[in-house]
C-alpha cells in the first residue's frame, strides 16, 4: 500500500491518466488497484519509481474531469468470488451489483 503524492484529474472510462505515489514497490502492470475518492483502476505500466500509468475502470468512480487528492491511498483490488453468493468485494465486504 501506498499514497499519491500530487493530485490528479480522473480520466474518461478507459482512459488512462499518469499518477504520482510515494512508491511503486510492490505494484506491477495489469494489476487492479483501488486509489481513495478517484475508486477502481487497472494500472497499464510502471513509468518510474513514483509513477503508475492507470486506466479508469469506470463503474461507480467519479465523473471524468474531476480532481482526486494528493496523499490519497493507493492500495490492491482484490475480488473474491464465492459460487453461491457471487463476487464479493473483500475491499468494502458487500456482494457486487448485478451479480
Amino acid at each position: 500500500m501506498t499514497h499519491t503524492t500530487k493530485s490528479f484529474v480522473q480520466p474518461a472510462v478507459n482512459g488512462t491518466v499518469d499518477v504520482d505515489i510515494a512508491s511503486t514497490r510492490g505494484f506491477s502492470a495489469n494489476e487492479e488497484i483501488s486509489i481513495s475518492g478517484g475508486g477502481e483502476y487497472q494500472i497499464c505500466k510502471i513509468v518510474s519509481p513514483t509513477c503508475i500509468e492507470v486506466k479508469n475502470c469506470g463503474g461507480s468512480n467519479p465523473a471524468p474531469g474531476c480532481a482526486v487528492a494528493s496523499n490519497a491511498k493507493v492500495s490492491p483490488f482484490k475480488k473474491h468470488h464465492n459460487p453461491d453468493r457471487g463476487s464479493v468485494d473483500v475491499q468494502r465486504r458487500r456482494p457486487t451489483p448485478g451479480m
